[in-house]
């Protein structure tokens, strides 16, 4: 057997504003309420809050205060790194300038005594081929 169900439909109406009534009606009520079974009297109450605002400003100067502090050690800290890495970066390049310096010198010792051992050879190699010609009578060529 077959069976038939039919969907039911339900239409929901929306007053738009019935929320925020309510919501008005409770807040209202509860500033009755407090105003029934406050503790204190009115001035009571405003010196309380003044007080406690003072309190607050207090506690947030005191905190702008020593926020300020942290970032001053903050900065001086920075500074301190900054110069200690400028100084070693400074000490480094005096290194590398050294070490140049002694390369340069020590490859222009390398070429004067590669220079004078070349020179000292051509000359020998003249005084034989000298040599070489008086034997052979020839004349000999510079």
């Amino acid at each position: 057997m077959a069976r038939h169900e039919e969907d039911e439909v339900v239409y929901v109406r929306d007053d738009g504003g019935a929320g925020v009534k309510w919501f008005l009606a409770g807040a209202a009520f509860g500033g009755v309420l407090a105003l029934l079974f406050a503790p204190h009297s009115g001035e009571h109450t405003r010196r309380i809050i003044q007080r406690k605002a003072r309190d607050l400003q207090d506690l947030a100067e005191d905190g702008i205060e020593e926020l300020g502090d942290r970032f001053a050690e903050g900065k001086d800290r920075v500074r301190d790194e900054a110069e200690r890495f400028k100084d070693t970066v400074r000490d480094r390049v005096d290194d590398v300038r050294e070490r140049a310096s002694d390369a340069r010198e020590a490859v222009r010792g390398a070429g004067h005594s590669a220079r004078e051992e070349l020179e000292r050879r051509l000359s020998d190699a003249r005084v034989r081929r000298r040599a070489a010609a008086v034997a052979d009578d020839e004349e000999p060529v510079i």
